[in-house]
């Protein structure tokens, strides 16, 4: 069976109607003499979405930990020895740290010194930071 073909003249016919259907009736879900087209464009335009915001990192849990300086002036902490001071030998000194810095206070709670926390296999962190294996002195 052949498809049925539109009449050449079927699309201007159909333009008068949307016309009419559109911006001339009246709507029955509407206010009374409003046609589509006024509530169309009586509507709000939307605002576009908005990026999603990053999700905010919670920071690491901080531990906190005793130790007692020994009699060099070091203590070791998270597998690693920590220059503190012979100033502080025998102390029992607090230990603050997370996956940024550690902190060591004495026993007033006055900060003795802090590092940014040093990557893993350091063995040794000196007043200045970290070196490969603790300073000799003669």
């Amino acid at each position: 069976m052949p498809k049925p073909r539109p009449s050449p003249n079927y699309r201007p016919r159909v333009d008068v109607f949307d016309t009419y259907y559109n911006t001339e009736r009246e709507h029955q879900a509407l206010p009374p003499g409003t046609t589509p087209a006024e509530a169309w464009n009586a509507t709000a335009t939307a605002l576009p979405p908005e990026p999603p915001t990053p999700a905010t990192r919670q920071p690491a849990p901080r531990h906190s930990v005793q130790r007692k300086v020994g009699r060099q002036g070091e203590v070791t902490v998270i597998g690693m020895h920590f220059y503190i001071g012979m100033n502080h030998a025998g102390e029992q000194i607090h230990v603050l740290y997370d996956d940024a810095t550690i902190m060591f206070f004495d026993a007033r709670g006055t900060e003795i010194i802090s590092h940014p926390r040093p990557p893993k296999g350091t063995v040794y962190i000196g007043r200045s930071g970290p070196t490969d294996q603790p300073s000799t002195k003669s």
